[in-house]
């Protein structure tokens, strides 16, 4: 700090080294404070990409706020919820903070339809879309076939293998 009876401009020439070891403190002390809140450097820096953004946001839902929303509703559903519900069929849950990944979300979508675990019904269903009538029964390929499927006429056995008369 310069203090002077008139105005003067100062201009810095050279750097000092504990000027640079204050900088170099500091890149340390962010780490140490992303360290101990569970936060990852990608956040605070612009040097990242899209790709380890989007990890490092799932990295720390998964590992930061995830164990915290735990922690919470153990410790409301101990101290808390006793005095509202003494039975103790009243608890308090968070969802799993992770978001989900919308490709493997198609994925399991188009498995499900492709595989006849659900019907067309059930997913427009769930995307708020009305029924159509031909939609109540999975679909299933045309070269599989229910194995308790009770055939009405089989075809007769001729030449070799067909059955004496």
């Amino acid at each position: 700090m310069v203090v002077a009876e008139s105005s003067l401009k100062v201009s810095l020439l050279n750097q000092s080294m504990g000027d640079l070891a204050a900088l170099a403190d500091m890149k340390a002390t962010k780490e140490d404070i992303c360290n101990a809140f569970h936060i990852p450097i990608a956040f605070l820096t612009s040097q990242t990409n899209l790709a380890n953004l989007q990890a490092s946001q799932s990295q720390h839902m998964s590992l930061a706020i995830g164990p915290r929303l735990q922690r919470r509703d153990e410790k409301l559903n101990a101290q808390l919820v006793p005095y509202f519900d003494p039975t103790g069929r009243l608890f308090l849950a968070s969802e799993d903070p992770v978001p989900l990944s919308q490709d493997l979300l198609i994925q399991q979508q188009t498995a499900d339809l492709k595989y006849g675990v659900v019907s067309i019904n059930e997913v427009r269903g769930e995307r708020g879309l009305p029924p159509v009538p031909w939609g109540d029964v999975p679909w299933l390929p045309l070269q599989w076939e229910r194995t308790d499927f009770p055939r009405p006429c089989e075809a007769p056995h001729l030449g070799r293998n067909r059955n004496p008369a």
